[in-house]
């Protein structure tokens, strides 16, 4: 997802994928938006750009892609016998659907389980501040086992 950022020039233009750039600068008026807002390419500065083009903030939002995902999961739960990471957005990297099978989640009501996934403590709490939507299935192997043998 795009979000405004200010650009070397003082003014307000973006970071991110590109294909967000309007909802980002809804709100700022053409005036107080950097000459290059439409193309991320500042003209009156030749500062440091980012790989869209748009001036780079010291923090900017990272890539977050399936395989960090993952390996943050892996990490972070115990017991994980299953991870499924599906991107789901329009190539921006902030939305994705998670499937976590553990036995770290046996006693665990649903609400708590989602918690250790997305929580303030949990597993991807540092990335929650840049994924827009996170849909999470979060199963004991049981429930898992049971769920696949219906398939």
């Amino acid at each position: 997802m795009c979000r405004k950022s200010r650009c070397e020039c003082g003014k307000w233009s973006w970071v991110g994928c590109g294909q967000h750039i309007e909802s980002a600068l809804n709100g700022i008026p053409l005036a107080d938006r950097c000459a290059g807002w439409k193309t991320g390419k500042c003209p009156d500065n030749a500062a440091v750009m980012g790989p869209t083009g748009a001036s780079v903030e010291a923090n900017s939002p990272p890539q977050i892609t399936e395989a960090m995902i993952e390996a943050k999961l892996r990490a972070s739960i115990a017991d994980v016998e299953f991870v499924s990471v599906v991107d789901q957005g329009d190539g921006c990297g902030s939305k994705f659907t998670v499937t976590v099978v553990s036995t770290a989640f046996e006693g665990v009501n649903i609400v708590a389980r989602h918690r250790l996934v997305n929580g303030s403590r949990g597993a991807l709490a540092e990335e929650m501040k840049y994924i827009h939507a996170l849909s999470i299935i979060a199963w004991t192997p049981k429930e898992y086992a049971k769920k696949m043998a219906k398939k």
